[in-house]
């Protein structure tokens, strides 16, 4: 009896460990240094926005130490990651699926991270390969256009309170291939990939500032970007990207 009570109380403390190894950070989407979800709301002029969904790839997760220095993370799999891409976001009509947060491999506290960086997309060698055979969450359907376009790597939307839209999906574009069903052999002309740092608040979340992403932008129902490159609006959001970020190549 004595052995049967010292294994099982050895299997109850592996599990225990089990959990305390997989880290957590978690992600806390800010606009106008204030938590922004599904029940808050932007004001511009005389419309108020309310967010409708939200949801951003990330992959290359790193973080700083407390010398500055920057190390790579290794992702857990779940239903929202993989070990190269995870999907962060909510659908406001069903907050139980929503996820802020990134499972890690390794035990690595949060304390000893200064800021993490992520690269928002999905790298060229997973974009493209049909979401019917990849596992979660690149399986997501509402992530993904075509093959030769891939996946969406943000796609956010919002509704006015005289029922006015707006939307912002981001994906790579100039992208050459046969046909809209076929995936190209070359990385796409325009990638759209951002690498994006996100700092560390009091409560040890870490802080993804939407609102510089649409510094000078006014939401309307044409102001809506798809990330076409002759759309004057997606460059504006763009070029915000670039100024507060890092544009990287895929």
């Amino acid at each position: 009896m004595r052995s049967i009570i010292t294994w099982l109380f050895c299997c109850i403390s592996l599990l225990g460990c089990s959990e305390q190894n997989t880290a957590k950070i978690s992600i806390s989407p800010q606009v106008n240094n204030a938590v922004f979800n599904c029940q808050s709301a932007i004001q511009q002029d005389s419309k108020s926005w309310q967010l409708a969904q939200l949801f951003l790839f990330a992959h290359n997760i790193k973080y700083q130490d407390q010398d500055n220095n920057w190390h790579t993370l290794k992702l857990a799999d779940n239903k929202y990651q993989s070990q190269q891409v995870a999907l962060l976001g909510v659908d406001c009509e069903d907050t139980d699926e929503q996820n802020w947060q990134l499972a890690l491999q390794d035990n690595i506290a949060t304390e000893d991270m200064q800021a993490i960086r992520i690269t928002i997309g999905v790298p060229f060698a997973l974009n493209h390969v049909n979401p019917l055979s990849q596992d979660s969450p690149l399986n997501v359907p509402n992530m993904f256009w075509v093959w030769q376009t891939g996946h969406k790597f943000v796609r956010m939307e919002m509704n006015a309170s005289d029922d006015g839209y707006w939307l912002f999906h981001l994906g790579s574009t100039g992208c050459s291939s046969a046909s809209s069903l076929r995936a190209p052999n070359s990385p796409c002309l325009y990638p759209n990939t951002f690498t994006i740092d996100l700092s560390k608040a009091a409560n040890h979340h870490f802080e993804l500032a939407i609102d510089s992403w649409f510094q000078g932008l006014i939401f309307d129902d044409d102001s809506s970007c798809q990330s076409h490159k002759d759309n004057p609006y997606c460059q504006q959001i763009f070029d915000n990207l670039n100024i507060n970020y890092t544009a990287v190549a895929q």
